[in-house]
């Protein structure tokens, strides 16, 4: 309905805020949407399609496929870096799925980049911009696969709502941010044999170039990422510290993250090491390291 095209403008309008925010201008997404005469209406109803089980996990690739075969021949599908599948907004069914590395078949040109929304996730920015994160940017979800033919992991967020593929953040981990290329060099700073050391970190959020990330390689896939946080939507500001491994399966919780960060004075000891966050100034902290084990 034009009420979902309204939905899904003022998503795609925070979604294009929030990427160019959280990689500080280096991403700029332009969304281009089709005339009503090129919506599809599906061969299958949704209970055919499985979607309102809502079951976990549930791969919709034939779904994609579907609407690719229904869809106009006058499209040109591979002209585009991304595209963005959409239901009208309905309360029986959610979800949504990227599709990273997958590329499909249209009748003309090849689809990349492409995700999907459905039901109540529809016109959601949050959803949007998560499995955008999966299709454009190949992320994986930080979350546990509530799954049985997944392992028992106690937590099902490990890695908190600190970053976008986790739950409901608006922005990414300075990990995340430099396997993007939105970090460079001169940002991150990796320890190599110091005992103790003290850093400079400025804040993730904000757009200047002094160094950001901090990391501790523990082992050969293993490494403990630190890192300022001002956003205001956090109570409190000061470090975060998280742990990736990337030896842990995609949904099974390969980053673990602190609940609270550290205000200026706290300290915290992980496999070995102590992160003290030492003196908090206007736009970043003093960040004291050192190996205690």
């Amino acid at each position: 309905t034009d009420a979902d095209h309204l939905r899904m403008k003022a998503a795609t309008d925070f979604v294009t805020r929030i990427y160019e925010e959280t990689s500080y201008g280096r991403v700029s997404l332009s969304y281009e949407f089709l005339p009503k005469q090129y919506w599809i209406t599906m061969s299958k109803t949704a209970a055919q399609y499985r979607l309102p089980e809502n079951i976990p996990q549930y791969n919709k690739t034939f779904l994609v496929e579907d609407a690719f075969a229904l869809a106009d021949a006058a499209i040109n599908f591979g002209s585009y870096d991304g595209i963005a599948l959409t239901t009208g907004y309905a309360t029986r069914i959610s979800g949504g799925q990227g599709f990273p590395g997958v590329s499909f078949q249209t009748k003309d040109g090849i689809a990349k980049g492409v995700s999907l929304e459905l039901g109540n996730s529809s016109g959601n920015a949050l959803v949007m911009a998560h499995e955008l994160g999966h299709s454009l940017f190949g992320l994986e979800d930080l979350y546990v696969f509530l799954n049985p033919s997944r392992p028992s992991v106690p937590d099902p967020v490990p890695a908190g709502s600190w970053d976008m593929m986790s739950d409901s953040a608006r922005g990414f981990f300075g990990w995340s941010k430099f396997l993007n290329g939105w970090l460079d060099g001169q940002q991150v700073r990796c320890l190599n044999n110091q005992s103790v050391s003290v850093h400079y970190l400025e804040s993730l959020e904000i757009s200047n170039k002094e160094p950001k990330l901090l990391l501790i390689n523990l082992q050969e896939g293993v490494t403990i990422g630190i890192e300022f946080r001002q956003h205001p939507n956090y109570f409190v500001r000061g470090v975060l510290v998280y742990k990736v491994d990337s030896r842990i399966n995609h949904g099974d919780g390969p980053i673990t993250a602190q609940t609270e960060l550290l205000a200026e004075g706290k300290s915290l000891d992980i496999d070995g090491w102590r992160i003290s966050a030492v003196t908090e100034g206007v736009d970043g902290m003093l960040v004291k390291v050192e190996k205690i084990g």
